[in-house]
């Protein structure tokens, strides 16, 4: 259609499902892709024709004539991990495990140039905004000039003005759906573009910037819709989408005169035309031996739960598990498997009664590969390694493992083999072959089982120097400590090693000067570090190389001199933000002992300039430091109420440790287990109450009216037997012998600790 939304017409008409149109440069072809396969055809609906397999994810080479297919580009997941061209072609950014890393498109190596997720470059290609948390930020491409621009509401998906001068973003103040919002770049001027009617899921700015494209949904409606707006905010309009039908995925042509988008019709109510996908037809109705398969599964998931979770699992369960690996179904082996290895990973585990699995895992590992089940094998070898060493017949079935086609298998062979230690050594040509897998899990574990083995798999040593160049820091880290544990035939990795320690992500440095000290203590290359070195590192701290601080601030943690000497060093360090973090973390091992550093600690709390993982680290750091809980617990109450993900379940880690002291924080948490639209949250403050003890009585009441909810009841029992409240006890006994209860055990054990004269039946 016309970019006014006048002169709609189809290109291609079908049951589809299509998905991802994407314009070629000239604006003469879109590409799309068709249940899998990636289709061309004309700007008229002509020559419709196939090219190739792809996952959902498009883009044509700059001067049209290519189509490539790739990873979902198209899908905010991705967004979050995707490699993102700078405007010049010559650089690359992502998001990766320790936040936005710049890479040159030549060599591949990547920088940290910030924490957070969902990059975007600026036109010039000097910035790069990204998201942090609850806050919008920007920094420059080298790493300098980092600042916040909005904090407190949750926010995705930057796009620069074609100018440079604005950010565009999706920001949602309090629950779903997004709202389309903007910003100037140097943090004024911030406003919602969209009204309160429609809620964006997704836009993209039109190739001139003076117009977005944004797919929106109405309640009123039940299907998403096309809509345009100006950059300003005027003009809002919807473009198409009608009742009984479903627009999304558009794209403007790059001229900017024309849009393409995917419409299908939904199903109407009491029949009629329906063209929904077919990933989308009602499942058939279970039987009863599904039915009951289904029910071992989930109750074979809810033990794994609770073992997770800390709980003992009595023996005569452990049997019962142990039992479902001879299930007929599949799944439920499956099952039983990962809770197996829930149990065993948990200390105290009965491991001669575990081991006592070992030859059945065996077997459905090897049944699993033989019948094209490479979920039942991943499973059956991840279980394997949870449980320990067998005997040595598992040896060669676990390393024909690693020549499976599935990467997660291979992966799980390698994993299992590591507890074999140099009794894998048969393993080692295939292992070392394993460390250039174009799946990076495998090339990982491949590394892990190589230093396990020792000194015997000395042949590998080329390999795993070269494989220091891996793209994938968490390889380059394993190998570095894979290294570390190879003895003297290492040596030869010295070079690389001290390469390493040079690497721009700071878990492989660390990695790298830990090897390097192991090989020291083997008589390898020298005397290893100790107080003598302290002076040499303290100096290292002023470097004017990043790395080469960051890896003396870890080696220096790690050597932990007196207190005298390090907290005033480590309280110097609070200032830099490439090495805060390390520095409170070290501040905190010392206790009262760095009691001198609180004032610093407390201020960097109180600042605005101060990333999220960072601020919870310093929390925590004044904890251990001064036990003055009132000046963290507001903050990381905060938090709870506020954020998601990882910054969410690490403060409520904190406010677990704080224990009995996070009472203050009692009020605000029964506040958010009244939170429905946020299940991680209830979760998280379920699991805070619960340490909390005794002073956390007045949440029984709400805690009691959750013990029916099938998603939070075993955390529920379990935060309940925490407090120890006797108010609890009637409610623990009633669910104890409900079937509705998922967790009656549990919950039996409970009421039982609370009130030791309860006699209540066994309820499994």
């Amino acid at each position: 259609m016309s970019a006014d939304g006048t002169g709609a017409r189809a290109l291609v008409r079908g049951r589809g499902p299509y998905s991802a149109p994407c314009w070629s440069a000239d604006g003469r072809r879109v590409a799309f892709i068709e249940q899998g396969s990636v289709m061309v055809v004309n700007a008229d609906g002509t020559d419709r024709r196939r090219l190739m397999d792809a996952d959902p994810g498009l883009a044509w080479s700059p001067e049209g004539r290519h189509a490539t297919a790739g990873r979902r580009s198209g899908t905010w997941e991705a967004r979050r991990q995707d490699p993102v061209p700078s405007p010049d072609g010559l650089h690359l950014v992502r998001s990766a495990r320790l936040g936005i890393e710049v890479a040159e498109v030549d060599d591949g190596q990547g920088r940290r140039v910030a924490r957070g997720e969902y990059p975007s470059w600026s036109p010039d290609g000097l910035r790069i905004a990204f998201v942090c948390g609850q806050c919008l930020c920007v920094v420059g491409a080298d790493g300098a000039g980092w600042r916040g621009l909005k904090e407190g509401a949750m926010e995705c998906q930057p796009e620069w003005s074609s100018d440079g001068s604005r950010l565009f973003f999706l920001g949602r103040p309090r629950t779903y759906p997004y709202d389309l919002c903007a910003i100037n770049a140097d943090g004024t001027g911030s406003r919602r573009l969209t009204g309160d009617a429609v809620g964006v899921e997704a836009f993209v700015l039109s190739p001139d910037g003076g117009q977005i494209l944004f797919v929106g949904t109405r309640e009123s409606d039940s299907g998403r819709e096309i809509w345009a707006i100006g950059a300003d905010g005027s003009g809002q309009r919807r473009l198409a989408g009608a009742e009984g039908s479903d627009c999304h995925d558009a794209a403007w042509s790059p001229d900017g005169r024309s849009i393409v988008f995917v419409r299908r019709a939904l199903p109407k109510p009491g029949g009629g035309r329906r063209l929904p996908p077919p990933t989308e037809a009602p499942s058939p109705p279970r039987t009863p031996e599904e039915e009951a398969a289904e029910a071992r599964f989930q109750w074979a998931t809810e033990i794994a739960s609770r073992a997770e979770d800390g709980d003992p699992i009595p023996d005569p369960q452990v049997v019962a598990v142990i039992g479902l690996l001879a299930d007929p179904d599949p799944g439920v082996q499956a099952g039983a498997a990962s809770c197996l290895a829930s149990i065993a990973r948990k200390e105290g585990a009965p491991s001669r009664l575990l081991k006592t699995a070992s030859p059945r895992l065996l077997h459905i590992f090897e049944e699993g590969r033989r019948s094209s089940k490479p979920y039942l094998a991943e499973q059956a070898a991840r279980a394997l390694y949870e449980i320990g060493p067998g005997s040595n017949e598992a040896v060669p079935v676990l390393t024909e493992g690693l020549r499976d086609r599935n990467p997660g298998v291979r992966a799980a062979s390698a994993m299992a083999l590591t507890c074999y230690g140099d009794r894998a050594k048969p393993a080692v040509p295939l292992l070392a072959g394993g460390l250039r897998d174009r799946d990076a899990a495998v090339r990982e574990a491949c590394a892990w089982c190589l230093g396990e083995v020792g000194p015997g798999a000395r042949d590998a040593i080329p390999d795993l120097i070269a494989a220091l160049r891996d793209p994938s820091p968490e390889v380059r880290c394993r190998v570095s400590r894979a290294i570390g544990y190879l003895g003297s035939a290492a040596r030869t990795a010295e070079a690389a090693l001290r390469q390493a320690l040079r690497d721009p992500d700071p878990s492989v440095s660390e990695a790298a000067g830990k090897a390097l000290e192991r090989l020291k203590e083997d008589r390898a290359i020298g005397t290893s570090l100790g107080a003598t070195d302290v002076p040499a590192l303290l100096n290292s701290l002023k470097d004017g190389d990043a790395d080469v601080r960051r890896a003396a601030a870890v080696l220096l943690r790690d050597i932990s001199p007196a207190p005298e000497v390090a907290v005033p060093a480590f309280a110097e360090l609070l200032a830099d933000p490439g090495l805060r973090t390390v520095a409170a973390q070290a501040l905190g091992d010392y206790g009262p002992d760095a009691a001198a550093a609180a004032p610093r600690l407390e201020a960097l709390l109180a600042g605005t300039r101060v990333f999220w993982e960072e601020r919870q680290e310093i929390a925590l750091a004044l904890w251990r430091v001064g036990g003055r809980a009132e000046a963290v617990v507001p903050m990381l109450v905060g938090h709870v109420q506020r954020a998601t993900g990882d910054e969410l379940h690490h403060a409520a880690k904190i406010l677990r440790e704080l224990g009995p002291a996070a009472a203050p924080a009692v009020p605000a948490l029964i506040e958010v287990l009244g939170d429905r639209e946020w299940q991680e949250r209830r979760q998280c403050a379920i699991e805070v109450l619960g340490r909390i003890g005794p002073a956390a009585e007045p949440a029984v009441p709400a805690l009691v009216a959750m013990l029916r909810d099938t998603l939070q009841s075993t955390r529920v029992v379990r935060a309940l037997r925490g407090i120890g409240s006797r108010a609890a006890l009637p409610a623990l006994i009633a669910a104890s012998q409900d079937e509705r209860v998922l967790d009656r055990w549990s919950a039996r054990e409970a009421a039982k600790r609370i009130d030791p004269s309860v006699q209540l039946p066994l309820a499994w």
